[in-house]
């Protein structure tokens, strides 16, 4: 027999799982927007590569957190808030890629060549990235959206 916890359990899981899927497709969509601003700028427009790289980057940022502000029906909310937050997080993000990959790249070495603990190492923080910030992005950086009656939830 059916419990009215179950269908809202239910629920729950299906939009955790879509979430899921729109933070991994929005961080695919910047990368896309990354590597075709960096090869404009640095290919076609003969920017210097520094100059490229971190222009690039922080415009697949942008895409990045206007997307995700999407996926968690933020748009209503306070951007400036969110921005901060997104940032914060976005920063302690890169600190955790600069530690982490090292670190497990070096534990897979003499098992995998250099080049494929690197990447296999990348692809677990980048996976762990994954979770942990979708868990962030509910609970704590795009909270305070607006409802449909113009409150907030």
């Amino acid at each position: 027999m059916l419990t009215t916890e179950e269908p809202a359990r239910a629920v729950s899981r299906l939009r955790w799982a879509w979430q899921l899927l729109g933070v991994a497709l929005a961080g695919g969509a910047g990368l896309l927007v990354d590597v075709s601003v960096l090869w404009i700028l640095a290919v076609e427009l003969d920017v210097p590569r520094a100059a490229a790289a971190a222009t690039s980057y922080a415009v697949s940022g942008v895409v990045v957190f206007l997307l995700n502000r999407s996926v968690f029906g933020a748009r209503g909310g306070d951007v400036a808030r969110h921005g901060r937050r997104f940032l914060a997080l976005f920063a302690f993000n890169l600190v955790v890629t600069t530690l982490l990959v090292p670190l497990l790249a070096g534990g897979f070495d003499g098992a995998l060549s250099p080049d494929a603990s690197l990447l296999l190492a990348k692809a677990i923080t980048v996976l762990g990235l994954l979770l942990g910030n979708t868990v962030l992005y509910r609970t704590w950086v795009f909270t305070g959206a607006a409802t449909a009656d113009g409150g907030e939830r």
